[in-house]
């Protein structure tokens, strides 16, 4: 019975650090997502009022984003307009859920999602490239 309990053991010790890595690549693919939407709303917001906003609340009024979005937060990023002009903006969303991952992505003007999300062993991960 001890052996199979120490088999069980070190099996898990093999997995969860996978588990881990895939779930948290989920949470950066859905911000990517998000970050897309909000770059996608901007362009319409542009196209009716020839600027870009600072607020993701105007987004939002306009049925342009999630709610949650619009509340800067969906449980495992916080997201922020850092820059607007009439030509520009840039949107940032910062890892806010989890102890052991941390980074930002962003998305400006050009709809490019760049930047990274690691932890401490080192483990990188990217937004997809879609």
């Amino acid at each position: 019975m001890s052996i199979a309990i120490v088999i069980i053991g070190v099996l898990l010790s093999l997995v969860v650090p996978s588990f881990m890595r895939v779930a948290e690549q989920n949470r950066v693919d859905a911000a990517s997502q998000y970050l897309r939407s909000i770059w996608s709303a901007e362009r319409i917001y542009w196209l009716e009022n020839k600027t870009f906003t600072s607020s993701l609340s105007d987004l939002q009024a306009l049925g342009l984003i999630d709610t949650k979005i619009a509340a800067g937060n969906d449980g495992y990023f916080n997201y922020s307009i850092t820059d607007s002009t009439s030509s520009t903006f840039t949107v940032d969303a910062v890892q806010a859920g989890s102890s052991v991952w941390s980074g930002t992505l962003h998305v400006s003007e050009t709809g490019d999602v760049g930047g990274f999300v690691g932890n401490t062993s080192g483990s990188v991960l990217t937004p997809p490239n879609i």
